[in-house]
């Protein structure tokens, strides 16, 4: 036991001591020195003790970590049900795809880091590395930054070749963009000259290597000096082009000053519709966009007759070419292609009247149809014949018609409106006595999104139409015989873009959804019940309008409504978006 101190008193202050007190101050701290090594021993033995205990806890957990990752269910997943995880996370393998970039985030890529067994089973199997975007790097607009763009697209390359070295045989889903330059360059017929767009050309090689296995393509090009080796894709024969199915392709004019023999150029492009790419003998949905000129040809249209669907949206390759895609230029197009599930045309407005003696175009397995653009020409509809139809889009960009109810778009849904079960319609480029007209046919109907028009804006006659839109929904109307009807009665489905704001459109809005909700009219079976609304404010409203719905006494079992707005509404009731109950979703970001 160590030797009590008589000099505690003395600790912090400055007294001085003698010099026996000297002696005995030198024997307590020697004493405790040597106290204080036999613990600093003590101490070094209890930590040799700790870590060997830690080392032990250690290796403990690792044994309990390692077993119970046995235990894990994944691991007791079969590879077949693995597989088909793998493959779900893709886009739809046999649909026209807009697949996941070419990238270390691409889901094949991520499943094949996450174990041995992961990354055997996905580099095993050839469907994961089939579907895949190409996004050439845009050529760089210095030569200071060339040398980079070229590293990255060489390493890109070699990132596409083991892609594809991996897909095997399997039928390839292959979307390329390439948008050619960043204007403008200086030298960029210099850089062409002395091989620095060699590596892309590699790029394209490659791609063009694997065509046997193309099922289904996506290219989107720029035409310019730099690009023109892209064409060499289009101008793949068909011999070449056994299982390509489906052909998207948007080849856009870039106007630089650096596209030599333009003419040529747009001659050589238009020359593959009928030679190229297009001829394959397996092809069955094409989509056409950019400059193309009118697509009339005799010798295209044979070449295309087993087309289940298409979809063109050229623009003119000169100033004195015919205007593209008007409403009789369609019926000429649809008359050739009898075959058509899904057809979607960009209409231009209608130059000349179209012929009344002109014959009936049948189309018997139309399903889907989409126009977009101008009005449908008057007399359109009338020359039709479609008895499969049940999906119409009418996405009306341009200044709508005047107050005219034999119009071609009054024409065109009076004509086909009772077999729809599914309508997209720019409503306010109708009037509302047109409105009227058109949603009185209706009486299958069961989607209708209603989506306004950008030509008229946020306009007082946009907020009137978007007023009478709500109303001849949510109220009877006199129906064109007798009494009163219902528009639109086996509505199941409602979304609507609202340029117009306001209590009365937001009222409207509301007894809508509780007329087709919880009204007599549900009660007596003369209205299907809502299902799902949707509404979209273009200007933020003024009600709550979550709350006016909540307290109309709408039944909410089994229904989906969303609210999008431009900033979130103030007040109770704005409930989070859940999908079977009232939701609401924030459109401020855009």
């Amino acid at each position: 036991m160590a030797t009590p101190s008589s000099f505690l008193a003395c600790l912090g202050t400055n007294y001085a001591p003698t010099d026996e007190e000297v002696i005995v101050l030198k024997d307590l701290i020697s004493e405790r020195e040597r106290l204080a090594l036999r613990l600093n021993a003590r101490i070094d033995e209890l930590r040799a003790e700790l870590l060997t205990v830690m080392d032990i806890r250690s290796q403990h957990l690792q044994f309990i970590e390692g077993h119970r990752a046995i235990l894990s269910p994944i691991r007791r997943v079969p590879d077949d049900i693995l597989l088909a995880i793998f493959l779900a996370s893709l886009s739809d393998i046999d649909a026209m795809p807009r697949p996941v970039r070419l990238s270390r985030e691409h889901p094949s890529v991520v499943a094949s880091h996450v174990c041995r067994r992961w990354r055997d089973l996905a580099i095993g199997t050839p469907r994961l590395w089939s579907t895949f975007n190409i996004h050439i790097p845009r050529i760089p607009a210095s030569n200071e930054t060339m040398l980079i763009w070229r590293v990255n697209i060489e390493a890109y390359h070699s990132m596409l070749s083991a892609w594809i070295s991996r897909s095997r045989d399997a039928p390839l889903c292959i979307g390329m963009k390439d948008t050619g330059p960043i204007p403008p360059h200086t030298n960029m017929a210099l850089l062409v000259a002395d091989g620095s767009f060699r590596p892309r050309e590699e790029v394209i090689s490659t791609i063009r290597g694997c065509s046997k296995r193309w099922k289904h393509v996506r290219f989107d090009f720029n035409i310019s000096r730099t690009t023109l080796d892209a064409l060499r894709i289009l101008e793949t024969t068909a011999q070449d082009l056994p299982l390509l199915e489906t052909v998207a392709i948007t080849a856009r004019e870039s106007f630089l000053p650096d596209l030599p023999d333009r003419e040529a150029t747009l001659a050589r492009l238009r020359r593959t519709l009928t030679a190229g790419l297009f001829t394959a003998p397996s092809l069955r949905s094409l989509s056409l966009h950019g400059t193309w000129g009118k697509i009339a040809s005799h010798t295209i249209f044979k070449q295309w007759a087993p087309l289940t669907s298409l979809e063109i949206n050229t623009w003119h390759m000169n100033a004195t070419e015919s205007p593209l895609t008007d409403s009789g230029h369609i019926l000429h197009i649809l008359k050739a292609f009898p075959n058509l599930v899904h057809a979607s045309f960009r209409v231009r407005k209608q130059v000349q009247e179209i012929p009344v003696a002109q014959e009936l175009v049948n189309v018997p397995y139309l399903v889907t149809l989409t126009l977009d653009g101008d009005f449908p020409g008057n007399g359109f509809a009338s020359r039709l014949t479609l008895p499969s139809l049940r999906e119409l889009s009418l996405l009306i960009v341009h200044d709508p018609q005047p107050d005219d109810l034999t119009g071609g778009l009054v024409e065109l849904l009076t004509s086909f409106g009772s077999t729809l079960t599914s309508l997209t319609l720019s409503h306010t480029a109708l009037t509302p006595p047109a409105m009227l007209l058109c949603f009185q046919a209706l009486s299958n109907l069961s989607k209708l999104q209603l989506i306004g028009s950008p030509a008229l804006g946020r306009s007082r006659t946009t907020s009137e139409r978007d007023r009478s839109a709500l109303d001849l929904l949510g109220k009877k109307t006199a129906a064109s015989t007798s009494g009163e009807e219902w528009c639109c009665p086996r509505l199941q489905v409602f979304e609507i873009t609202l340029y117009g704001s306001g209590k009365s459109v937001e009222g409207a809005l509301v007894d809508l959804v509780a007329t087709r909700r919880t009204g007599q009219a549900v009660d007596a079976g003369e209205l299907t019940p809502l299902a799902e609304v949707r509404a979209r404010f273009v200007n933020t409203p003024e009600t709550n309008l979550i709350t006016a719905i909540q307290n109309s006494g709408v039944e909410l079992d089994d229904f989906h409504f969303e609210l999008h707005t431009p900033r979130r509404p103030s007040g109770p009731g704005s409930v989070n978006s859940v999908v079977g109950e009232p939701s609401y979703s924030d459109d401020s970001e855009g």
